[in-house]
């Protein structure tokens, strides 16, 4: 039979290891952190490579609503070398994007 002092350790061991602790506990005193408050949005262009993640959301809609959709603006621009070039892109938008189908039928 084995030796039960060498079993306690063991047991308490797998004890701990099943049966963590809780990592948050009610005892805080303060708030728990939310990430740095002292960056302003008003200092940072938000044409860098990290503005996305510290501007916010409102003037990132600006910002991306001034340059248009990007897949609509390859489109066109694919349209525009198919045809040699001699369309208009204003011709080809509205020709792709905002014709019906009896606009169409009549071409």
């Amino acid at each position: 039979m084995r030796c039960p002092s060498r079993l306690i350790p063991l047991f308490v061991f797998l004890l701990s290891y099943l049966c963590p602790p809780p990592l948050n506990s009610n005892c805080r005193t303060r708030p728990p952190f939310s990430g740095y408050s002292f960056i302003s949005p008003l200092i940072l262009n938000p044409e860098l490579n990290g503005a996305p993640y510290f501007v916010d959301f409102e003037a990132l809609e600006r910002y991306y609503q001034k340059k248009g959709n990007p897949q609509i603006q390859g489109n066109i621009e694919e349209w525009h070398e198919r045809y040699c070039e001699a369309p208009r892109f204003q011709d080809i938008g509205r020709l792709i994007y905002q014709a019906s189908i009896t606009d169409l039928d009549q071409l």
